[in-house]
C-alpha cells in the first residue's frame, strides 16, 4: 500500500509541475520514490536554479496499523557551491535567517559544499491525489520564497 500511495502522490504532483512547465523526474529505486523538480529562473536576474527533491522518511514502521502516515520532505539544494573555509560565518548567517523563516529552515551540507533548503510535511490519509493538491500549494509557496531570497542566500554564501 504504501509504495502505491506514494508513487499516486509524486506522479499526481509531478503532472501538474510539467503542466506549469516544470522540468521534473520521478525516481523508484532501491532508496524508495522521489520526485525531482528542477525551479529555474531565480533571483533578480533570473538565471538562478534549486533542485527540489521530494522524498520519504522511512522512520515511520507500525504506523500503517492504526492510520496510514507518512512524511515528506522537501529538499531544495542550490546552483552555488559554499566556501567550507568560511563555514562558521556562514552558519551564523543561515542561523539568522532561519529565525524568520516561516516554513522549513536553511541548512549546509558541508561535505558537499552546498547550501539547501528543507521542510518536513506530516501526511495522514490514503488519497494520493487529494494530498498532492494540498502539497502543491506548500511548494508554490516555497518556490515564491526561494525566488525572493535567492539573491540573499547567494550574497551570503559570497560573503557579501
Amino acid at each position: 500500500m504504501k509504495k502505491n500511495f506514494r508513487e499516486e502522490l509524486l506522479k499526481s504532483i509531478q503532472k501538474t509541475m510539467n503542466e506549469g512547465a516544470y522540468e521534473t523526474e520521478y525516481i523508484d529505486d532501491e532508496d524508495g520514490q522521489s520526485l525531482m523538480i528542477l525551479v529555474d529562473e531565480l533571483g533578480e536576474d533570473e538565471l538562478g536554479q534549486v533542485q527540489i527533491e521530494l522524498s520519504f522518511e522511512d522512520n515511520n514502521e507500525g504506523a500503517e496499523e492504526v492510520n496510514y502516515m507518512d512524511c515528506l520532505t522537501i529538499f531544495g539544494t542550490y546552483d552555488f557551491s559554499i566556501d567550507v573555509d568560511r563555514i562558521n560565518e556562514l552558519y551564523d548567517e543561515i542561523n539568522k535567517i532561519n529565525l524568520t523563516t516561516v516554513l522549513g529552515s536553511y541548512q549546509i551540507f558541508k561535505e558537499e559544499e552546498e547550501l539547501f533548503y528543507k521542510y518536513s510535511l506530516f501526511l495522514s490519509g490514503d488519497d494520493g491525489a487529494k494530498l498532492a493538491d494540498d502539497i502543491e500549494v506548500v511548494l508554490n509557496w516555497i518556490f515564491n520564497m526561494l525566488d525572493m531570497t535567492y539573491d540573499t542566500m547567494e550574497d551570503i554564501v559570497a560573503g557579501e
